[in-house]
C-alpha cells in the first residue's frame, strides 16, 4: 500500500520530505519497517487519536506507544485511542492494521 491521499497531500502542502519504501502487504508499521528492511525507529507510524474537539494523528516511531497520559497533559484535555472502526470511517483509503 501507498501513502494515503490525506497523508501525502499533508506532508506536500507543508513541504515535508519524506521516502515511499515499496514493500509487501504488513498489518503494522513495525513489519513494514521489517520488511523494508529499515530500523522501526527510523519509521513513522500514524495514531489517531479521539480528542474533546475531535481527532488528531500522533506521529511517533514504529517501535514507541503514544504515551496518552503525557498527550493529556501537553494538550490539557482528555484523549484516547480511536477504535479501528472510528478510523476506517475516517481514513477510507487506508487499510486497517
Amino acid at each position: 500500500m501507498g501513502v494515503a491521499k490525506a497523508v501525502k497531500g499533508y506532508l506536500i502542502s507543508n513541504d515535508i520530505d519524506y521516502d515511499v519504501i515499496e514493500h509487501e502487504l504488513t498489518m503494522t508499521t513495525s513489519e513494514a519497517a521489517m520488511a523494508s528492511h529499515i530500523s522501526p525507529g527510523k519509521v513513522a507510524k500514524g495514531v489517531l487519536i479521539r480528542g474533546e474537539d475531535g481527532y488528531l494523528v500522533a506521529v511517533v516511531p514504529a517501535n514507541r506507544r503514544v504515551l496518552l497520559d503525557e498527550l493529556e497533559a501537553c494538550m490539557q484535555e482528555a484523549v484516547n485511542l480511536a477504535s479501528e472502526d472510528e478510523a476506517a470511517g475516517l481514513l477510507t483509503d487506508c487499510s486497517r492494521g
